[in-house]
C-alpha cells in the first residue's frame, strides 16, 4: 500500500503518501491535521494544479481553472465541495480537542478555510 506507479507522477504520490501517513501516526489528532491537510491541498490541486506540476513545466494546464467544459467544471466544482465537507468535519474534530474556533490553515490562506468553515 502506497506504491502508485504511475510513470510520470508515481514518485510524487508515493513521497507524498509515505511523509503523511509518517506524520499521521503521532496520534490522533496528528492525523485528523493531516486529514485536513490533504482536503487543503485537494482543493488547491482541484482547483489550479498540483504545484509540482505546476513547477515541472506540466504541459497542459489541469484544474479548474484553466477548463471552459462545463461536464469539468462540474466534476470540478463537486469535487471541491466533498472537500470541502471533508475539511468541515476534520476541523469539527480537531477543534472538539483544542477548542473550537483555533484551527489553522495549513495550506490554504486562513481565510479561505474561514469561508469554508462559515467563519
Amino acid at each position: 500500500m502506497g506504491i502508485f506507479t504511475g510513470e510520470e507522477w508515481g514518485w510524487y504520490f508515493t513521497e507524498k503518501f509515505g511523509v503523511l501517513t509518517g506524520m499521521a501516526r503521532d496520534s490522533e489528532l496528528a492525523a485528523l491535521y493531516v486529514g485536513a491537510l490533504i482536503e487543503e491541498l485537494d482543493m488547491h490541486d482541484i482547483a489550479v494544479c498540483p504545484q509540482v506540476m505546476i513547477d515541472a513545466g506540466y504541459p497542459e494546464p489541469c484544474g479548474l481553472e484553466y477548463t471552459d467544459a462545463s461536464a469539468l467544471i462540474n466534476a470540478y466544482n463537486s469535487l471541491i465541495d466533498g472537500s470541502e465537507d471533508h475539511l468541515r468535519a476534520y476541523v469539527g474534530q480537531i477543534e472538539a480537542i483544542i477548542g473550537v474556533g483555533k484551527y489553522k490553515a495549513q495550506y490554504l490562506t486562513q481565510d479561505e478555510v474561514d469561508a469554508i468553515l462559515g467563519r
